[in-house]
Order: structure tokens, then C-alpha cells, then sequence
């Protein structure tokens, strides 16, 4: 199997569900149906739902072969898909999310952990905070904290 995949070799499955002017950066098969990296986000299909996720709400991507599995925003729900023949696709999608974002730190307050992502959104730039201990970051000392290192991280980086 070649590295890339031409238009011309496209299923039509996946054509068909372009959206106008959205274009297919890199397909392959997966277990159970067909994955593409377009331009707008990631289109997944099987014999029972199609799945269409915008760039702008994957905060991280990892391909451990054969496994591609991508964080969502806001609350990081993974999925996955097993691929046996990844083609260009992890590259594409690599891309793509690096590409949506715009600043990923972790930071250490007391022991815990706290992850600050700035990503584009439909609306902007959106920031997450996922902290390691949820009972700590719902604290006063742990909203003080986290807030804090957001409007610093916010100054610093001016989004």
C-alpha cells in the first residue's frame, strides 16, 4: 500500500460526506470502516454511525500502532480506532491538532498537577484547565491557584 492515497482512489462513501468545500487530507481503512483527516476535522464511519469531529474539539492525538486515539474537549473523552495500514493519516492528523493548539502547560500547585490548554474554538480561543485532584481544584485555595496561573498564562501568551 502506498504511503498516500490519491483523490482518484477515495471511497465514494467518504465523498460523499464532504461537507462544500471541505477536502480530504488522508484516509485509510479502520476496524469496522473508513477514517479521513479533511481540512475541516475528522470523519469516521462503520456499518452503525458516522462520526464528524471539527479540528477545534480535539485537544491531543496519539498514535501508538495500531491504535489512533483522540482527546476531546471539554472533558478529554477519548476515542480510538485500530488502523492497520495508517497510510499518511497520522501525519495529517498531528498536524491538524497541532495546528488548533495554541498552548498546552502543566503546572504543579501542592503536590497536584494542572494541565492549562488554550485551543481555537468556533468562537476563539478557548481555555481548559484539568487538574489532577478535582476535590483540591474545587477548593478555595485551588480555584485561587488555578485562576491565578490562568490570567498569568492568559498575560503571558495575550490570548
Amino acid at each position: 500500500m502506498a504511503w498516500w492515497k490519491t483523490a482518484e482512489s477515495v471511497p465514494t462513501e467518504l465523498l460523499n460526506l464532504l461537507e462544500r468545500k471541505e477536502r480530504i487530507l488522508a484516509w485509510t481503512k479502520h476496524q469496522g470502516g473508513l477514517i479521513a483527516a479533511t481540512n475541516v476535522g475528522l470523519i469516521s464511519t462503520d456499518m452503525h454511525e458516522e462520526k464528524r469531529i471539527p479540528w477545534t474539539h480535539i485537544l491531543s492525538a496519539k498514535w501508538d500502532a495500531p491504535l489512533l486515539t483522540v482527546a476531546l474537549a471539554p472533558d478529554l473523552q477519548n476515542l480510538g480506532w485500530l488502523i492497520d495500514q495508517p497510510g499518511q493519516l497520522p501525519v495529517a492528523v498531528r498536524d491538524r491538532v497541532t495546528a488548533s493548539v495554541i498552548v498546552d502547560r502543566v503546572r504543579l500547585f501542592q503536590d497536584y498537577e494542572v494541565r492549562f490548554i488554550a485551543h481555537k474554538s468556533q468562537s476563539g480561543v478557548e481555555w481548559l484547565t484539568i487538574a489532577q485532584d478535582d476535590n483540591w481544584a474545587q477548593s478555595a485555595v485551588g480555584k485561587a491557584s488555578i485562576a491565578a496561573e490562568l490570567e498569568s498564562l492568559r498575560s503571558t501568551f495575550g490570548i
